[in-house]
C-alpha cells in the first residue's frame, strides 16, 4: 500500500496579518487554510506506476493565502 503526505507551508502576503493586530477594531484579515479532505488511499500501487489525485486547498479567512512550499514525504 502507498502511504502519500504533503507538508503544506502557509504564509501570509504583505498587507495581511497572520494574528490579531489588538487595535480598537479588533483582529486583522487572517488567511483560514481548510483541506476537504486530508487523506487518500491509493490502494495496492504496482512499483513504477505513476499515480496522481489533487487535494483541494481552500482559503476560508479574509485576506490572501499564500501556499509557498509543499513537500511530498
Amino acid at each position: 500500500m502507498a502511504i502519500m503526505m504533503f507538508f503544506i507551508t502557509v504564509a501570509c502576503v504583505p498587507g495581511g496579518s497572520c494574528a490579531e493586530d489588538g487595535g480598537p477594531s479588533g483582529p486583522g484579515p487572517v488567511p483560514a487554510v481548510f483541506f476537504p479532505e486530508k487523506v487518500f488511499d491509493f490502494g495496492i500501487v504496482l512499483e513504477g506506476k505513476e499515480i496522481t489525485h489533487d487535494f483541494v486547498v481552500q482559503n476560508r479567512g479574509t485576506s490572501e493565502l499564500s501556499i509557498v512550499n509543499v513537500k511530498p514525504g
